[in-house]
């Protein structure tokens, strides 16, 4: 964690414009990495599953961990938007009739220009041309 003060709900409302980029649940977990990482966040990856009580399962699956918040940004995109399925940072317990399955998953590092690149010119620093 980075602070004291840790505020989920703050920092979903930071995050929300990079769920906006044109990646699926790996890459936009890598990029969210790099950027809690650097923001000074101790973040842990994920590889695993997600599965519904209504028996949907979306494998495999990517999502981060701070300070014991699931960051999942992707699961609607394979379950459908709505309010019923989890989006953000949010506690498990409050994934009621999802259970989120995994291992630890380490994230490499991102060069400024490769973060530019996932994030769609975001973040990082646009590749300088040689």
């Amino acid at each position: 964690m980075k602070m004291n003060n840790f505020d989920p709900t703050e920092l979903e409302i930071a995050l929300l414009p990079l769920a906006d980029i044109n990646a699926e649940c790996f890459e936009l977990s890598w990029v969210l990495h790099e950027a809690l990482t650097r923001a000074g966040y101790i973040v842990t990856g994920h590889s695993g599953y997600v599965q519904a009580a209504a028996g949907d399962i979306v494998a495999p699956h990517f999502w981060l961990s701070v300070d014991g918040y699931i960051v999942d940004f992707r699961l609607r995109m394979w379950l459908g938007d709505e309010d019923s399925v989890p989006h953000g940072i949010f506690k498990a317990s409050d994934a009621a009739g999802f259970d989120y399955c995994s291992e630890a998953y380490a994230f490499s590092r991102l060069t400024d220009s490769e973060l530019f690149d996932l994030s769609d010119g975001m973040l990082g620093v646009p590749p300088t041309s040689v």
